[in-house]
């Protein structure tokens, strides 16, 4: 069988994976235009090859799975293969980055920075702690879980947001989605962890923005597409701080009014990166592979209707 793989990986990675069988063609989704003979490719390893890549092309393609956790990269004209995504690969860098993210809050970091590079000797008065604060997540999935985690010795409320409201383990109190209101109010840093799905597209608006109480905290992790960014930058002084790793559209368009924003974190994409990764995604690919190899259920596959 034959895979078309779009990211790069070591060698010995690679070697691996044909030493099961495969036959590995390599094509980098950053430079390729994708203008070789694809017919006979079975398997498509991909973050992102679809802008360049057709379904007519891929005629024989029986599975992609896909280096990322969401899959709204993927073109619909290729929803009728199994995809297979790394749910969970990138939630430990994530819990990490949401602490240091909120740690940076409340400790003034960018004005810390500032004073340096303006070479300013002056004491903050303003920092805080994290101690009797409360923490809300908006889903409750790894990447919320992974986060509460590592708050744990922090002294936090952890307050968890998903449809039905059940419990997860780690969190202090669950709600319902339909009661986000009465959570939003409460959260000192309120922490975005949705898919984007097509109930969670733009439910980050003014409503909610005004809804959560005044001076907190706004984190996105996730996807661009659940915040509204219009209405975070007509909306961003009700806030303390900001900080987005993900945006509507990307890269950030250079002449983003969110940019200019006084109260913002603004991370090109870059909360799910460490020194692990490249080892945690061959470990997925390779176990995937030997299922698909002896006819096993693969890990991860996704669920168009449910949007994860």
């Amino acid at each position: 069988m034959k895979v078309l793989l779009t990211v790069n990986m070591v060698q010995d990675h690679v070697k691996q994976m044909e030493d099961l069988g495969y036959e590995i063609l390599f094509e980098d989704e950053r430079r390729s235009d994708f203008q070789g003979d694809y017919s006979d490719v079975d398997i498509l390893i991909t973050y992102n090859a679809f802008p360049g890549l057709t379904r007519q092309q891929l005629p024989n393609l029986k599975w992609i799975q896909l280096t990322s956790i969401g899959f709204d990269q993927v073109s619909p004209e290729f929803q009728d293969v199994m995809i297979s995504n790394n749910h969970g690969g990138y939630s430990p860098q994530i819990g990490e980055w949401v602490v240091g993210m909120i740690l940076a809050m409340e400790k003034r970091l960018h004005q810390i920075y500032d004073n340096q590079r303006d070479h300013k000797w002056r004491m903050l008065m303003s920092l805080t702690s994290l101690k009797g604060k409360t923490i809300a997540f908006i889903g409750t999935g790894t990447l919320a879980r992974e986060s509460v985690k590592r708050l744990a010795g922090f002294e936090v409320d952890c307050l968890g947001v998903n449809r039905s409201g059940h419990p997860v383990e780690g969190f202090d109190e669950t709600h319902r989605l339909a009661d986000i209101k009465q959570v939003l109010a409460r959260a000192d840093h309120v922490i975005n962890c949705l898919p984007a799905t097509p109930d969670t597209i733009g439910l980050i608006d003014g409503e909610f923005i005004l809804a959560m109480k005044p001076g907190a905290h706004l984190h996105n992790i996730s996807r661009g597409l659940v915040l509204v960014e219009k209405d975070l930058i007509r909306y961003h002084d009700h806030l303390g701080m900001i900080a987005l790793d993900v945006f509507e559209t990307e890269p950030l368009p250079e002449n983003s009014p969110l940019w200019q924003l006084p109260n913002i974190i603004i991370s090109s994409h870059n909360s799910w990166v460490d020194q692990h990764i490249a080892r945690g995604r061959f470990e997925l690919f390779y176990d995937n592979l030997q299922r698909f190899q002896s006819n096993q259920p693969l890990r991860n596959i996704i669920n168009y209707e449910r949007g994860y």
